[in-house]
């Protein structure tokens, strides 16, 4: 409801709106002398984007159900998965509040787009879920072909699956993960030459086989 949206970032005086039994501290009011983290800014209402220009733009607040404002004093980060500038093209952001925002821009790709960062953060998620975890090469390679429609979301809500299997005892290699993640099933993963296999295949097939897998034939033959 827009009144319990509006009460969540800007606060609330008692008998504000139904249910409103004690005055209610919103996040702007709650940041002061601090940092908000605001999330999704680009699906805010346009009414709440009205309030909150206005209390950008005046460094106060005022509660839904009072009349004084109250000042306040915070840095904001909105994040958000809109193409804010399309939207203001097509009136569902204001162009006044995305320049009020727009102080400092920094633009993160996808994962699909960083895929070297997997190990890292599979690495971060198990820390999180307090998991000692050693991810296999089958199963880091299918990770990183795998195209992640859902973002970091996917990839932590993975990690929560993989959390509940190991409570079982099982371990993650590249087929519980594929369970965990059907998607993966679709994904065939680059292949993985250890130095262990190309020292076995260069004494059964010659040098020449060796550098082939590595990509390295021509360079030999230079």
């Amino acid at each position: 409801p827009h009144d319990l949206a509006e009460a969540e970032l800007f606060g609330a005086e008692a008998g504000a709106y139904t249910g409103a039994s004690r005055t209610r501290i919103g996040r702007l009011e709650a940041a002061h002398g601090g940092t908000l983290f605001l999330d999704e800014v680009g699906d805010l209402p346009l009414p709440i984007q009205v309030k909150l220009l206005r209390a950008l733009e005046t460094r106060s607040v005022e509660r839904l159900g009072g009349g004084r404002p109250i000042a306040v004093d915070f840095r904001l980060v909105a994040a958000t998965n809109v193409d804010l500038e399309a939207a203001v093209d097509a009136r569902q952001f204001r162009a006044d509040l995305y320049w009020r925002l727009a102080v400092v821009l920094l633009e993160l790709p996808p994962l699909a787009a960083r895929l070297e960062d997997i190990e890292a953060l599979v690495a971060h998620f198990a820390d999180t879920q307090r998991l000692r975890l050693h991810l296999p090469p089958d199963g880091l390679a299918r990770l990183q072909a795998h195209h992640w429609p859902g973002n970091l979301r996917e990839l932590r809500n993975m990690m929560e699956r993989v959390a509940l299997m190991l409570s079982t005892g099982a371990a993650p290699s590249g087929e519980t993960l594929q369970w965990l993640l059907p998607e993966l099933a679709a994904v065939t993963p680059p292949e993985i030459v250890t130095l262990r296999a190309l020292v076995e295949e260069a004494s059964e097939l010659g040098a020449g086989r060796a550098l082939e897998r590595l990509g390295l034939a021509d360079a030999r033959a230079r």
